[in-house]
């Protein structure tokens, strides 16, 4: 599992490093990401970001005196905030709870003392699928703590600004905003909340037709939903029509985005003995009860 650490400024660096050799020796398995400093140099900055940020499961933002009015950790933070999968736990370097501002506050804040960090390293293990019962965990953060104690202590406490922040010269150049990125995100933001109120209003009101084998289509219509809405796929229309159950969906995805939905309707092909299409702008996917399936381009 990846975890993105996120700093600002030379003092929250030092305590992202000192957690990025750290976290991988209570559990296993974790891949430690700092910003910055993980990305090659000659790549292209910008691009390795983005992919790095997509694809953490689990983000930490270390936050110190000098740096709680950053907007770089905001961007982060919101960044890794839009996987709905990802967790993000700011850790507090000689900062207090109170001092955090909102929505930085909102999330798990984590102060540098053993006992919050087991329940940090709990978290972590939980969203990285880890089978170490609660009692190892607590063990090895144990076992470990006094190395990460005596790298913090090392890390000299700066100054509290007086006012805005400045730049450092070891934080990274802000991307510029992307006006037309910000009303796509607006967009995609708008047409997932459509989505999600069409499930609240139920699902007989996403059915088209009357097919007479109706009421047997229930369950299967909610196992269908249950597999899109942690993946973040945006519906359009579930129905029942000539037998079959017909998934519209409002983008074109490829087999790995769908490989969760893909599953769940060759489950209920099979249990229902019908047909299931995933419908989509450019291609249809059909699963047959008999566990064939077709790909059409259109």
């Amino acid at each position: 599992m990846k975890i993105f650490i996120s700093w600002s400024g030379v003092t929250s660096r030092a305590v992202a490093e000192a957690l990025s050799g750290w976290l991988p020796k209570v559990i296993q398995g974790v891949e430690p990401f700092v910003s910055a400093k993980d990305i090659d140099k000659g790549a292209n900055w910008t691009v390795e970001l983005s992919r790095e940020l997509e694809s953490a499961q689990y983000g930490i933002i270390c936050l110190a005196p000098d740096n709680l009015l950053s907007p770089w950790l905001n961007y982060e933070t919101g960044a890794i905030t839009k996987s709905v999968d990802s967790r993000v736990a700011p850790v507090l370097f000689n900062v207090s709870k109170d001092e955090v501002r909102p929505p930085m506050a909102q999330l798990q804040l984590t102060s540098i003392d053993v006992e919050e960090f087991e329940l940090l390293m709990m978290s972590v293990n939980k969203a990285a699928g880890s089978r170490l019962r609660d009692d190892q965990v607590k063990e090895a953060v144990a076992v470990w703590w006094p190395s990460l104690e005596t790298a913090i202590r090392g890390i000299k406490v700066p100054d509290k600004p007086s006012g805005a922040m400045t730049e450092t010269s070891s934080e990274p150049a802000k991307p510029e905003a992307d006006v037309a990125e910000m009303m796509g995100e607006i967009l995609r933001s708008v047409r997932r909340l459509d989505s999600r109120m069409k499930h609240l209003e139920g699902v007989p009101e996403l059915i088209a037709g009357r097919d007479p084998r109706l009421g047997s289509y229930q369950s299967a219509i909610r196992f269908l939903e249950r597999a899109l809405r942690p993946n973040d796929i945006i519906l359009d229309s579930i129905r029942v029509k000539d037998g079959r159950v017909e998934v519209k969906l409002t983008d074109s995805l490829g087999d790995e985005d769908l490989l969760p939905l893909i599953q769940a309707a060759e489950t209920v092909a099979k249990r229902e003995q019908s047909d299931v299409w995933l419908l989509m702008p450019d291609r249809t996917i059909t699963l047959s009860a008999t566990g064939s399936r077709a790909d059409v381009p259109f």
